[in-house]
């Protein structure tokens, strides 16, 4: 027997199809307002969440390992609104702007993100606060749900 088969014949038990990892370095402690903001919207919108600590490195222009502590964020649930989505979008272009960070890093599904900043806030602020789905992990994640959904007979 599968866990997905386990799991599925486990009374009361839930599946959420749609995973959203969310990798929010901590600019070593110095933009934590800006970390907690992003905590407390995630949770906002999904209704929960589960964060740890993990460390971030890149190969800096010395040509040395640079890294920082990250707070990763994790959040389930079923397929987000078009309001939710936006909200999620908003909160981590926010949160790169905020934080200064130069990129932003979020797993969504099967796939991985890493946008840069400045093209996410210019994306964005073209469109005026609007989702637009070159931008948009969450309405990435609300359009597939609404394929997979019809395609079950359920939208």
């Amino acid at each position: 027997m599968s866990l997905q088969e386990f799991m599925s014949s486990v009374r009361g038990a839930k599946c959420y199809p749609n995973v959203t990892r969310l990798y929010a370095p901590t600019c070593n402690d110095g933009c934590m307002e800006a970390v907690y903001a992003l905590i407390t919207e995630v949770n906002d919108i999904f209704k929960g969440s589960t964060v740890y600590d993990a460390s971030g490195s890149w190969i800096g222009r010395r040509g040395r390992a640079v890294g920082e502590p990250v707070k990763v964020i994790e959040a389930w649930g079923n397929c987000l609104d078009e309001e939710r989505a936006g909200r999620l979008t908003q909160a981590i272009v926010k949160y790169g702007v905020t934080a200064n960070q130069r990129e932003v890093s979020v797993i969504a599904g099967n796939q991985f993100f890493m946008g840069e900043k400045k093209r996410m806030v210019e994306l964005w602020e073209s469109r005026r606060g609007q989702l637009h789905s070159r931008l948009s992990v969450g309405d990435r994640l609300h359009r597939r749900c609404r394929v997979s959904q019809s395609r079950k007979g359920v939208a």
